[in-house]
């Protein structure tokens, strides 16, 4: 079931990461002007919103699956919650993600950026950026807690996961994903947007991805 969660994760944190990265471009032609072009490589804000609503509500059905059938107690007993509170922290992520999406163009949310900006500041290319806020500091917590997760495959802190050290690689990995979110989106230091798009699409492909496919085609993860 997990290698499902991974499967839907890719399509969602890859778009994720093309906005941030400015190949795409959030727009809403509604706010905007009659003549925005449709027909350009871009998505609406709204329609990436759908996206993140979508595959981070079917997310929280499959995590809670997870924990209820308990379907990795071979592995220890905890590597169900394990699995299941990761894939719950990415899901409330996108849903997050999604209602900030659909409130960029509040006028009270513009109102609060434009009140916010100072002289030397970052623009901020999502407009709202009050609007990003509980995400951003909804990930401070979750990037350590996470972190603490990845050291749990390492043995570091405690040793009721399994020895594993490439899901550690990988858990820290989403550890800093998440960090980055808050000190792009909490504190609002878009200067970083960029980089955190091309984070996001390399650990989407490399880390989400490719085990996914892997396990798809060939019934197992390839070799590291």
């Amino acid at each position: 079931m997990v290698y499902l969660v991974l499967y839907l994760v890719t399509a969602v944190l890859f778009t994720n990461g093309l906005i941030m990265a400015g190949i795409i471009t959030a727009f809403n032609p509604v706010a905007g002007a009659a003549n925005v072009p449709i027909l350009n490589l871009a998505y609406s804000a709204a329609g990436v919103a759908n996206l993140n609503y979508i595959i981070g509500g079917i997310m929280v059905i499959l995590a809670l699956l997870i924990v209820a059938m308990d379907i990795y107690k071979a592995f220890g007993e905890t590597v169900s919650l394990v699995v299941g509170s990761a894939v719950l922290t990415f899901a409330i992520a996108y849903l997050l993600l999604a209602g900030a999406l659909f409130n960029m163009y509040n006028p009270d949310y513009i109102a609060m950026a434009n009140a916010a900006v100072t002289g030397g500041a970052e623009p901020n290319p999502f407009v709202g950026f009050a609007a990003f806020q509980p995400l951003g500091w909804y990930s401070l917590p979750m990037s350590v807690l996470i972190f603490i997760e990845g050291l749990g495959y390492f043995h570091i802190i405690g040793k009721k996961l399994p020895k594993v050290p490439q899901f550690g690689i990988l858990w820290v990995s989403y550890a800093i994903a998440f960090f980055l979110f808050f000190w792009v989106f909490g504190l609002g230091n878009f200067g970083a947007l960029q980089f955190t798009g091309w984070y996001c699409i390399f650990i989407a492909v490399v880390t989400i991805g490719y085990p996914a496919l892997a396990n798809f085609n060939s019934g197992k993860v390839g070799a590291w």
